[in-house]
């Protein structure tokens, strides 16, 4: 179970506990809790999976591509680059080139477009295979490619970041929403007591974490809205 999961397990439980303390209505509490367990089990599990797959493929192109061109700078050799580039590397990229072993240097230069699918890697293979045939100063040849790529490298920093501070006064919104719903039904227990037998009020209560998730839904969507160029309608 990833973190995501567990975190729309422990939503779920909470809006059934909610549910249940405000209305006493079983069939209401149970499905609010299952379509919010449903909800980030199959979409907001799945989104923001794909999102750090982006995100952390990304991080890899950068550190690739960066140790890449100093190796390269220092050693002028592609494939004492390459090895230095690749010595440290996460398992997925390790399962790529142990595919594609049987490859010289450059092919597998060429393949790995088909792991870094960024507009910043397509370049940087363009400027290699032009350092190959023309020679020259490989660091002048990439100086606009390395601050493309820390510019997109702080623009993910800084979505990140503002995405934590959303996170947070998100949160705090909606929790204060529901603990004075919760704590007003001890409050307000004679008004409770004539109120829940109303047919209006689980429904509004339901409608209510309808909205609750519709507003996480929206959130969701532009947290992990990030867009890098080459990125975005590669990965579905």
């Amino acid at each position: 179970m990833n973190k995501t999961t567990f975190l729309g397990f422990s939503v779920a439980l909470v809006f059934g506990v909610v549910a249940f303390t405000s209305t006493s209505n079983v069939i209401l509490t149970l499905s609010v809790f299952a379509i919010t367990s449903l909800y980030f089990l199959f979409i907001v599990s799945k989104r923001f999976n794909q999102n750090q797959i982006k995100l952390s493929r990304f991080h890899e192109c950068y550190h690739f591509i960066n140790n890449f061109i100093v190796s390269l700078s220092i050693k002028g050799s592609v494939q004492a680059s390459f090895e230095n580039a690749t010595y440290v590397i996460s398992d997925s990229f390790r399962d790529v080139l142990d595919s594609i072993k049987e490859m010289n240097d450059f092919e597998k230069l060429q393949y790995l477009k088909k792991y870094f699918i960024f507009h910043s890697y397509y370049l940087f293979t363009d400027l290699v295979t032009l350092w190959t045939d023309e020679g020259g100063d490989i660091l002048e040849m990439t100086t606009h490619l390395c601050n493309k790529l820390r510019q997109e490298e702080e623009y993910i920093s800084f979505c990140e970041s503002q995405n934590k501070k959303h996170i947070i006064e998100f949160s705090i919104l909606w929790f204060i929403t529901l603990t004075i719903l919760f704590v007003l039904r001890f409050v307000l227990k004679d008004f409770y007591s004539i109120i829940t037998k109303q047919l209006f009020f689980p429904i509004s209560i339901g409608f209510l974490f309808l909205l609750i998730l519709c507003s996480i839904d929206l959130a969701t969507r532009k947290m992990t809205k990030i867009e890098i160029k080459g990125w975005k309608n590669e990965r579905k």
